[in-house]
């Protein structure tokens, strides 16, 4: 593994960390407290220091790291990483492995435009007969 495929996984997990500490949004925190404890968060899982912090703080930043966080949000967001290429997906960290959406009970989808449009034209035509 070269020095940047070890420093962008590291980072990517401590972003995660960060993420996650972010959306929580504790009460009376600063960003430093907040770095703080998600460096904590990242020792007691990771079992090791997060000894990339002057490497997050530049990479954070910057516009191809954004990309990449953005294409990783939106991969957790929409429940699939069917669309994000394997280059990324490799570095997507699940913090929560046992809150998957497969364990999820399935929701029924909505009705479509098509199909709701085609069932008030048949309930109007059977109230009209």
């Amino acid at each position: 593994m070269s020095r940047w495929d070890h420093i962008k996984a590291e980072v990517s997990k401590f972003s995660g960390y960060m993420a996650e500490m972010i959306r929580s949004n504790p009460s009376g925190m600063s960003d430093a407290d907040k770095s703080v404890a998600a460096a904590a968060d990242f020792a007691s899982v990771e079992k090791h220091n997060f000894t990339l912090m002057h490497c997050w703080q530049i990479l954070k930043d910057e516009p191809k790291w954004m990309e990449l966080k953005r294409k990783m949000d939106t991969a957790q967001n929409s429940g699939s990483r069917e669309n994000v290429p394997p280059s990324v997906q490799r570095d997507i960290f699940d913090l929560h492995p046992e809150k998957s959406s497969s364990t999820s009970p399935s929701r029924k989808r909505p009705m479509g435009r098509d199909t709701s449009k085609e069932a008030k034209k048949k309930a109007a035509l059977a109230s009209s007969e």
